[in-house]
């Protein structure tokens, strides 16, 4: 069933009608009765669109009415509640079990038969055979009870707590009684509609003597107020009214009820503020502060004794009452969904829901100041730029990190990586690549000049360092400047070369010499009879195993008779032009006389 909403009324008397210009719909038939007598053509355009947006379960006839409003001709609706005949309002204005607040009088359409004809064994009514629970309702003889009774069970509209019933017909008596509320509405109330609900099988037993509203013995009027009515915009309340009768009639049971009281709703002070967006780059002190603007703007308040209650929720999320600044979006952007819903047990549900939104920063950082690629002295260290960052927003932090990247013969590239972070996590990067070089030659020292006696000796070996610490090779080139024996200079030149190819040089000087003359023997002494025989040769030998050249000359020192000595000099020379010498005595004699004939 479709919610209203209700404004304030007061109850309902022939002087006022309502006390606003609109007319809640529960009652709009005094509004009806009101233009009968201004304008009948007004009431036929009335009746003719009634009728068109009439819902279901409506009826203006017995006759025509739906089945569930007819009486029951086989079990009747008593002695026992739970038998009770739903009502169904004469005006064909409100739908089935609802109960038409109008000035004049409203009726169920179809009343309970009270003939002897109503069933076939009309005994099945009387007051005798109901069950103990149904005979405690009436134990307090607060009104007369009678042979039969017969129920029926009706609703009353939302903030309806009392009306005027008189019971026509065969009653000689009716009770009637309070048997709770209920809500209708697909999906959000207790039941999709009002018939539903007054059929519900536990409906009959949700009440006992305790819920008597009132009762009457006579044929007249009877005002009620039910102080304990459930009040609310879309709350209906159920009523089961007792029809007593002491003996069949060809009439039927029915009753007539008229002028609804009704109970105003105070109505909720609520404030619920617009969305809210406000731009990037502030400080959070700032963003709470708009926040909490933003919280002030909601309140929602009720009247305390229709029992309001105020739920609040943080981005769907339940909150334990109204929320705080704890809930504001981060000063870097987000979105804060605010929301309450308040209720009570007489006004409709009002809900607000409304947003906060802080711009995102998504800004990144800039970084200023890196230069280009560049290199390095090897052995030395890197020297890389000293940028600096800024933001949008503020400051950032700036750090780097190195890498090592090629590595060759000198050493290995580093690249320096800077990364600038602000306070919303926004972050670029800047890079610079040093790579290393190698201008400057080894160091080289040779070894000294060496001398060698006749042949080459070890002449020993340069040495070499490299400012980039790798290795060095050492090679060496000779020129000779040597004679046919072998003796003479050599300029021997060292080169060292680092991996780069960068090179430097030194010259040794080797000298090979022989200072050493041969060592020579002469022959012995010899004396020769008359004449120079074989005096032998002398002989020699060189340090330096060459050949050597041996030689002599003669000092003769003989008389006329070519007898004497002779000085023989032997004299050895080497291929270095070194010489020796001895001296060899050679005599040349004449020992024996003549022979004589």
């Amino acid at each position: 069933m479709k919610k209203f909403e209700l404004f304030e009324f007061a109850r309902i008397s022939d002087k006022n009608l309502c006390l606003q210009s609109i007319c809640n719909p529960f009652i709009h038939n005094n509004f009806k009765q009101s233009l009968i007598k201004q304008n009948f053509s007004s009431l036929i355009v009335m009746i003719f669109f009634s009728l068109i947006l009439m819902p279901n379960h409506i009826n203006a006839q017995c006759a025509s009415s739906p089945t569930e409003c007819q009486p029951n001709s086989i079990v009747g609706h008593g002695p026992d509640a739970c038998k009770a005949k739903v009502y169904c309002s004469n005006s064909g204005m409100v739908e089935s079990g609802l109960i038409d607040c109008t000035h004049a009088a409203d009726t169920d359409g179809c009343g309970i038969d009270a003939s002897d004809d109503a069933v076939n064994d009309i005994s099945i009514f009387e007051y005798a055979f109901a069950d103990a629970t149904t005979k405690d309702l009436f134990a307090s003889n607060k009104c007369k009870t009678a042979k039969y009774v017969q129920w029926i069970v009706f609703a009353t509209p939302p903030t309806v707590k009392g009306t005027k019933i008189q019971a026509v017909g065969a009653s000689d008596s009716w009770w009637l009684f309070h048997a709770g509320s209920f809500k209708v509405g697909n999906g959000v109330g207790d039941f999709p509609d009002v018939y539903t609900a007054l059929s519900d099988p536990a409906r009959c037993d949700n009440f006992d003597a305790n819920n008597l509203i009132t009762c009457s013995n006579v044929n007249q009027y009877v005002a009620w107020t039910n102080d304990n009515a459930e009040i609310g915009n879309d709350v209906y309340n159920v009523y089961y009214i007792a029809l007593f009768y002491a003996a069949p009639t060809n009439g039927s049971l029915n009753f007539k009820v008229k002028e609804c009281e009704i109970q105003s709703c105070i109505p909720f002070t609520t404030k619920c503020p617009e969305n809210v967006s406000i731009a990037s780059c502030q400080t959070q002190a700032q963003v709470n502060a708009s926040f909490q603007s933003f919280l002030d703007g909601f309140s929602a308040q009720g009247t305390a004794n229709q029992n309001p209650v105020v739920t609040w929720y943080v981005n769907g999320v339940l909150q334990n009452g109204k929320p705080t600044v704890a809930s504001a979006p981060s000063s870097c952007g987000g979105t804060v969904n605010i929301k309450f819903l308040i209720k009570d047990n007489c006004n409709l549900d009002i809900m607000c829901e409304k947003s906060f939104t802080v711009q995102a920063d998504v800004t990144k950082p800039i970084i200023s100041g890196v230069g280009p690629n560049g290199t390095f002295e090897c052995g030395n260290l890197p020297v890389f730029s000293s940028p600096i960052a800024s933001d949008n927003c503020g400051s950032a932090t700036l750090r780097f990190e190195d890498k090592n990247g090629t590595t060759s013969c000198i050493g290995t590239s580093i690249t320096r990586t800077w990364t600038a972070l602000d306070a919303c996590g926004n972050s670029s990067q800047a890079s610079q690549t040093m790579t290393p070089v190698d201008t400057k030659a080894p160091d080289i020292k040779c070894p000294s000049d060496v001398s060698f006696e006749c042949k080459m000796g070890d002449a020993g070996k340069a040495t070499a360092t490299d400012n980039c610490g790798g290795d060095v090779t050492i090679t060496f080139s000779d020129k000779n400047n040597l004679d046919g024996c072998g003796l003479g200079t050599i300029e021997r030149t060292w080169t060292a070369k680092d991996c780069t190819g960068n090179s430097s040089s030194c010259v040794q000087k080797i000298t090979i010499q022989d200072t050493k003359a041969p060592e020579i023997t002469c022959p012995s002494d010899v004396s020769f009879e008359c004449e120079m025989g074989d005096a032998g040769k002398a002989t020699a030998t060189d340090n330096c195993g060459g050949d050597v050249r041996v030689t002599y000359s003669d000092q003769p020192h003989l008389d006329g008779c070519g007898l004497g000595t002779i000085e023989r000099k032997w004299i050895a020379t080497d291929c270095a032009g070194n010489s020796s010498s001895c001296i060899q005595k050679i005599t040349i004699q004449d020992t024996k006389a003549p022979e004589i004939t």
